[in-house]
């Protein structure tokens, strides 16, 4: 049990330093991406629920692994922030 809420911890945290850093970006330039940032912010809370979600499921679903199951997800989660940390970098430099 320990492990499942140390991964919604993670999942948490990260988000909200997603949206902290979509926050500092605006705040340190005013006039650029809002659209883009509000998309960002949303597809993380989107990502967090459906992660979140996911992880509660796990008990439900015996025909697969739970191991399998988290493995899946952590992988999941990484791509994802992957995606989230690009979208941040290219805005950048914009």
């Amino acid at each position: 049990m320990a492990n499942i809420r140390n991964l919604k911890k993670d999942i948490s945290f990260v988000t909200s330093e997603i949206i902290i850093e979509c926050f500092t970006y605006n705040y340190l330039f005013p006039d650029k991406n809002h659209d883009e940032l509000a998309k960002i912010i949303s597809d993380s809370l989107e990502m967090q629920r459906e992660l979140l979600q996911k992880i509660n499921a796990v008990r439900k679903n015996k025909e697969i692994p739970a191991k399998k199951q988290f493995k899946e997800i952590r992988i999941f989660f990484k791509q994802k922030v992957e995606e989230f940390v690009k979208r941040l970098n290219e805005l950048s430099f914009e």
